[in-house]
């Protein structure tokens, strides 16, 4: 990541604590991050990155209002400077500003009409449960914006067809819709997307998890609307799925735990899902407590890429 200083760069000073501040942040500390980016704001009032940081550790507080202020901001100093502009579009949504929100994906996505990069990260910005509301037409709730975000996916592939993040984001979207509506059409797209980003690359072990997760929530759906046979099959392909996953990244707890929560649907193999469950907590603490039927959504990290600096 690039710092923000002045046209002869920031002083070493800053730098330090900018850095400082964000390994705060990663360390899941906004508070004490916060206190040291307002030291350097007294100093350096027009420090595009504090605000940026500033706008991060805000969010991380949930207060979303003084963080989209931050990152307004930050925007104001250095207008092109993406990672803010999708700091301020995720914080709109998480506030339920969902227009706003739409809009500022658009201005991302406007930054550089040729990125695919951007396209892929509006579309994971705006598929977001704080503006999950009613489709027309249909009583059961997705996303308002699910169809946005589903076009910002095709726009990246319409750049990069071999996107693999594009294919997988775009999967996840579809078989989120397919299975909550009950819509076959929907979920044979999301696998074919999984299966584009595997064909591109065999060793993508999230979209073998995400293929998987498809899969078996299709055949919860299947199994409650009395298609018991059907949905054994969809549960024991997922299983190879998630296998396949592991083989690509053994670490990935994210598909440790989707494989037990298949295997504990088979009381004769409950030993063999709580061993699963164990290896999956010991790697990812988060996941403890969660034990249920979940739908674990993996979109892959974008690259950080920040502008030179303007702030003076």
């Amino acid at each position: 990541m690039i710092s923000a200083g002045d046209a002869a760069g920031p002083n070493t000073e800053t730098k330090i604590k900018l850095d400082q501040a964000e390994d705060l942040l990663d360390d899941n500390s906004p508070e004490k991050a916060i206190k040291i980016l307002d030291e350097v704001l007294k100093v350096r009032p027009k420090d595009e990155r504090a605000f940026y940081l500033k706008g991060q550790a805000l969010s991380k507080q949930e207060n979303f209002d003084n963080a989209i202020k931050s990152y307004d901001r930050a925007l104001s100093i250095n207008p092109d400077y993406p990672e803010a502009m999708l700091g301020r579009c995720k914080a709109l949504i998480a506030a339920k500003k969902c227009r706003e929100g739409q809009n500022c994906c658009r201005d991302l996505v406007d930054m550089d009409r040729e990125s695919e990069n951007y396209r892929s990260i509006a579309g994971s910005a705006i598929d977001n449960p704080a503006c999950f509301k009613p489709v027309a037409g249909d009583e059961r709730y997705v996303s308002e914006y699910t169809l946005d975000a589903i076009a910002y996916y095709d726009g990246a592939l319409s750049l990069n067809n071999n996107s693999t993040t594009a294919w997988n984001n775009k999967g996840v979207i579809l078989g989120e819709l397919g299975t909550t509506m009950g819509d076959a059409g929907k979920v044979n797209e999301s696998l074919a997307c999984f299966d584009a980003a595997l064909k591109i690359n065999t060793s993508f072990a999230e979209a073998w998890n995400n293929k998987g997760v498809t899969l078996d929530r299709w055949g919860k759906w299947e199994k409650d609307h009395l298609l018991s046979s059907t949905a054994k099959a969809r549960h024991q392909e997922a299983l190879k799925c998630y296998d396949l996953a592991l083989a690509a990244n053994s670490n990935l707890s994210e598909a440790m735990f989707n494989k037990a929560e298949t295997l504990d649907l088979n009381e004769s193999a409950s030993e063999s899902a709580q061993e699963y469950y164990k290896k999956a907590v010991e790697i990812n603490p988060l996941l403890r407590g969660k034990i249920g039927w979940i739908y674990i959504k993996i979109v892959p990290e974008m690259p950080s890429e920040i502008p030179g600096d303007n702030s003076g």
